[in-house]
């Protein structure tokens, strides 16, 4: 959630500037936009950007020696492979595609427990999406995932306590932060010059994938589309 919460950022900025700012003034005097707007994704971002870092220094505290190497390997291969499967099919739906974004950003054990189990979640609640894909898609994934995941957290134990209070943090941030974007964008792109609001005030998840580091697992391309089942 850095990602999104660091997008958030420049864009209050934006809003702020006086081009932006009087115009802002205009649509919250007739009640068209919250006059709390800017004050609130601006605390929310830098409230999501401190969760996740603190939720990170605790993951990352966790011993890696206590993870068996076999285990280590099976839970980056699966997770790895489900995320390409989930990031494919949903990367782009509005509804699902934050929480494929949100998952993007694994770092240490705990994180990747966290990950198996969103995303055995995902398989989940929509197998008809997935089921045809040949390439990523196994019929025990749901279940590997949940396996996986509870072998991670009782090989890490109480190391896991330590982010339980930053990881809870950020899922109650995380649909605020949705929501007051969606505000912020709306009021942007209504406010922007003619054929600049989408490029200023592009989606969360979209401006969140910019800011993708070269070493986040990678994001949907054509040689991950499903292969049709032959006859």
């Amino acid at each position: 959630m850095s990602r999104p919460g660091a997008v958030a950022d420049p864009l209050v900025e934006t809003l702020r500037k006086p081009v932006f700012a009087a115009r802002l003034a205009r649509l919250v005097s007739i009640e068209e936009a919250p006059g709390d707007l800017v004050e609130r994704a601006e605390s929310l971002g830098w409230a999501s950007i401190h969760a996740r870092r603190r939720q990170l220094e605790t993951a990352g505290s966790a011993s890696s020696a206590k993870v068996p190497e076999a285990l280590a390997k099976e839970s980056l291969g699966l997770r790895d492979r489900m995320f390409r499967l989930c990031e494919y099919h949903f990367g782009d739906d509005p509804t699902v595609g934050p929480t494929v974004a949100y998952v993007r950003e694994e770092t240490g054990y705990l994180d990747r427990a966290n990950d198996l189990e969103t995303l055995a979640d995902l398989c989940e609640q929509h197998p008809d999406a997935i089921k045809a894909d040949q390439r990523n898609y196994r019929a025990t994934d749901v279940a590997d995932a949940r396996r996986v995941a509870a072998a991670l957290y009782r090989a890490l134990g109480d190391e896991r306590d330590g982010s339980a209070h930053w990881m809870q943090s950020q899922s109650g941030l995380w649909p605020l932060l949705l929501q007051t974007w969606a505000e912020v964008q709306r009021a942007g792109r209504f406010l922007a010059p003619l054929g600049q609001g989408e490029a200023l005030f592009s989606s969360l998840v979209s401006a969140a994938r910019a800011l993708a580091p070269k070493g986040s697992p990678p994001a949907k391309t054509e040689p991950d589309a499903p292969t049709p089942p032959t006859t």
